[in-house]
C-alpha cells in the first residue's frame, strides 16, 4: 500500500494508523504548512515522547496553524519539559495559539503553570480568559481560587463566567463553596444568571459540600427559575445526599 497519494502529498493519516513516528517526524519539516500541522496533530494522537523536541521547535514556526497544532500535541503527550515553552507561548501574538497553550498546560497539570495562567485571566481576549480558567480547574491548585472569584464577580461574558464556575467546582475549598452558594442565593432570573446558576449547581454537585443543601433546595422550589435549573439543583441535592 503506497504511503503517498497521487498528488504526491504525504499520507499523514496512513502514517498515523501505522504509528510511524519517524515518518511523521520527518514531515514536521515539510515545506507545506498544512502537512506540518497535520503531522503534529497525528503525533499528538499517538502520544509518543520521541516527538517532544521536534514539537517544541514548532512552537516558533511562522505558520499559526502549525504552532497551534504543536501546542495541542504537547498537551496530549503531557510532557513536563513542555511546560516552560508553553508558558512562553501564552504570549504568542495569535490568540488561537495562546488558547491552545493554555489548554495544553491544563492537560499537563503542572503547578509551574498556575501563576502564568492566573495572569492570563486578565487577557483582553475573552476566549483566552475562558481557556485559562479551564486549565486552572484541571490543575486544581488553591492559589487560583481568589483570582477566579475576582474574575467571576466582574466578568460579564457568560462564555468566561461558566468556565470560571466550573473551575471553582473542580478546585473545591471553602472560598469556592461560599461564592457558589452566593450565586444560588442571588434572586436574579435573567437568562445569563440562569445559565450561571445551572453551572453553580453543577459545581456544587461535584464538590458535594453539605452547606449547599439548603440553597439548592430553595432553587429547586423556586418556580421562577427555568426547569433545567431546578432539575440541576435537584440532581445536585440527590448527589450530595447520597454521598453523605
Amino acid at each position: 500500500m503506497p504511503l503517498f497519494r497521487r498528488s504526491s502529498s504525504p499520507n499523514v493519516k496512513k502514517l498515523q494508523q501505522r504509528r510511524d513516528v519517524e515518518g511523521l517526524l520527518a514531515l514536521l519539516t515539510d515545506p507545506a504548512d498544512e502537512i506540518r500541522a497535520r503531522a503534529a496533530d497525528a503525533l499528538g494522537e499517538i502520544k509518543d515522547a520521541r516527538a517532544v523536541d521536534s514539537l517544541l521547535a514548532l512552537l516558533t514556526d511562522p505558520a499559526d496553524d502549525v504552532r497551534k497544532s504543536a501546542a495541542r500535541a504537547l498537551g496530549e503527550i503531557k510532557e513536563p519539559r513542555a511546560v516552560e515553552p508553553l508558558i512562553a507561548t501564552l504570549n504568542d501574538p495569535a490568540n488561537e495559539i495562546r488558547k491552545s497553550a493554555a489548554r495544553a498546560l491544563g492537560e499537563i497539570k503542572d503547578a509551574r503553570a498556575v501563576e502564568p495562567l492566573i495572569a492570563a485571566l486578565q487577557d483582553p481576549a475573552y476566549d483566552l480568559r475562558a481557556s485559562a480558567a479551564e486549565a486552572l480547574g484541571e490543575i486544581k491548585d488553591a492559589r487560583a481560587v481568589d483570582p477566579l472569584l475576582n474574575l467571576y464577580f466582574k466578568e460579564r461574558d457568560l462564555a468566561v463566567a461558566v468556565p470560571v464556575l466550573k473551575a471553582l467546582g473542580q478546585i473545591r475549598g471553602d472560598r469556592a463553596v461560599e461564592v457558589l452558594i452566593s450565586v444560588l442565593e442571588d434572586q436574579s432570573t435573567t437568562e445569563e444568571h440562569e445559565m450561571a446558576l445551572w453551572r453553580a449547581a453543577r459545581a456544587l454537585e461535584e464538590i458535594g459540600d453539605v452547606r449547599a443543601v439548603e440553597p439548592l433546595l430553595a432553587v429547586q422550589k423556586n418556580r421562577a427559575h427555568r426547569d433545567s435549573v431546578r432539575k440541576k439543583a435537584a440532581g445536585a441535592l440527590k448527589q450530595i445526599k447520597s454521598s453523605r
